[in-house]
């Protein structure tokens, strides 16, 4: 076969596994869809039917899709995850803030420490691995689910008192970029244990949060200045809105702070603000949400492709 003819195969071959991706994502997406809004009638929790779906459709399942691409897999879980944070940053007001900043920020900071420290407990103990590396595991998993927060708030509609639904939405939009930074730490902590001491952790900490706080509210505050003095139809900013964020998100990290944070934040300080397209945006980055958590998985990926001698049961 004449190397014109290799090239051209090769292409096809590549455009052929493009549209299957598209064909699966996009059924995957509508069979989602649908399963939720089953799932209401039959009063199931419809994060729990999207789970049982990705089970079906994964390597050990019968829909047998194996994909260990971990590049892909963090680029997918980054922006799903950043889209959550900005939409839960949208619907906490200020006045969620003045209620339970402080108390939300302990649970976030010390109460994802705690919780890590257990469940990696319990993986040593049951699993065999030293401490350090299981609580890789426990960091991937301690924190709670900003979109399953809201979402079951909205839904139960409990008669909560406001400062206890404050408190859960508001720490739940906070522990993100604290499991993340304890995981970074952790991975530190494997691959170069000389690293790791008090100092290292706290300057490691202080780049990522203050960092992070300081990048997501001044670009929230400039965000919110282009809405209110734009003119521009809401369609157009809904994209600016999501666009921006996830600017905000990508420079942040690639500066060495926490984007998760800066983009939650940057939320908070928009939709505090007031201007044309307020609604438009809100609606439109609720769904652009994703309601599976993409941390987990990416830790699985990682797991697998990465070179520490973890046991196969870990990953």
């Amino acid at each position: 076969m004449s190397p014109s003819l290799d090239l051209l195969a090769a292409g096809h071959s590549h455009m052929d596994r493009a549209h299957e991706l598209i064909l699966v994502g996009a059924a995957l997406g509508v069979l989602s869809i649908v399963a939720g809004l089953l799932s209401r009638r039959l009063g199931a929790p419809v994060l729990l039917v999207f789970l049982g779906l990705g089970m079906l459709a994964g390597e050990d399942g019968p829909g047998g899709i194996l994909y260990t691409d971990f590049a892909s897999a963090y680029l997918i879980g980054s922006v799903a995850l950043a889209v959550i944070l900005f939409e839960g940053g949208l619907k906490t007001h200020l006045s969620m803030l003045r209620l339970a900043l402080w108390p939300a920020l302990a649970l976030a900071v010390i109460g994802v420490g705690i919780s890590a420290a257990i469940i990696a407990g319990a993986v040593m103990l049951v699993v065999g691995i030293p401490f350090v590396t299981a609580l890789l595991f426990g960091a991937a998993v301690a924190p709670t689910d900003a979109a399953a927060v809201g979402t079951l708030l909205n839904r139960a509609r409990l008669a909560l008192p406001a400062r206890i639904t404050a408190l859960l939405e508001v720490e739940s939009g906070l522990n993100d970029p604290m499991s993340i930074f304890l995981t970074i730490f952790v991975l530190r902590a494997v691959t170069d244990p000389a690293w790791v001491g008090w100092s290292n952790a706290a300057l490691l900490f202080i780049r990522e949060m203050i960092g992070g706080g300081a990048i997501g509210l001044g670009g929230g505050w400039l965000l919110a200045l282009m809405l209110r003095r734009l003119v521009i139809e809401p369609s157009t900013a809904m994209v600016l809105a999501l666009t921006f964020g996830l600017t905000l998100f990508g420079g942040a990290q690639l500066l060495g702070t926490s984007g998760f944070l800066a983009i939650y934040l940057a939320g908070v300080i928009t939709g505090a603000t007031t201007h044309r397209a307020q609604g438009e945006v809100a609606h439109f980055l609720e769904g652009c949400g994703v309601t599976s958590r993409p941390s987990i998985r990416n830790s699985t990926i990682w797991c697998r492709s990465s070179r520490l001698a973890l046991p196969s049961r870990v990953c």
